[in-house]
């Protein structure tokens, strides 16, 4: 797999909104990537501590990050992939669009194991989200942002299918249709 700190599989950022300028991804596999955190300068001298260190991990979309445009991932599978948040994907100040996908196996050390949603819009279609781990939203957290899913399965996931942040911005939403939530569980049980 690749490393990197953004988006270790898939990199689109501040590409606009348009069709014709976003990130499409379209009968692909995207699987064992990691979005590797990188330490500011002041945390990198050897007098540092590891513990006063491993806090600090902004790594985000093990397969794919979008930042501040459009993607589109139709008939695709991400797993195996790994970040900080958003394991499978990050979605930042974007609209995204997911049909007929699968996320499994992918995880994140801290939120959105299959997917991370921060301040944006996303959106599901016929899509499966299983196997995602993470400390909160192991299928999808959603922070700041819309997620809607329209005929979705979502099972197995630690920590719950969908986490909504409640800390950040009065706009945030979950909707879900016909969605499908099986064996979840959550760090308290």
């Amino acid at each position: 797999g690749n490393s990197a700190p953004i988006g270790a599989g898939l990199v689109n950022a501040f590409t606009g909104y348009s069709f014709d300028s976003g990130l499409f991804v379209a009968f692909s596999t995207i699987s064992g990537n990691t979005a590797q955190p990188v330490k500011p300068p002041h945390l990198q001298s050897s007098g540092v501590s590891p513990a006063a260190t491993a806090a600090y991990d902004e790594s985000a979309g093990g397969g794919i990050a979008q930042v501040e445009g459009l993607v589109v991932v139709a008939h695709s599978t991400l797993t195996g992939n790994s970040a900080g948040y958003g394991g499978g994907m990050a979605n930042v100040g974007s609209y995204g669009l997911l049909i007929n996908s699968t996320l499994s196996g992918n995880s994140a050390r801290y939120a959105g194991g299959g997917i991370a949603n921060k301040y944006a819009f996303l959106r599901l279609d016929n899509s499966t989200i299983v196997g995602n781990t993470a400390t909160f939203g192991g299928g999808i957290h959603s922070d700041g942002g819309t997620t809607t899913r329209s005929t979705c399965t979502s099972r197995g996931t630690a920590s719950g299918a969908l986490e909504t942040s409640t800390t950040r911005t009065p706009w945030r939403s979950a909707t879900r249709y016909t969605s499908f939530f099986t064996g979840q569980a959550s760090p308290s049980t």
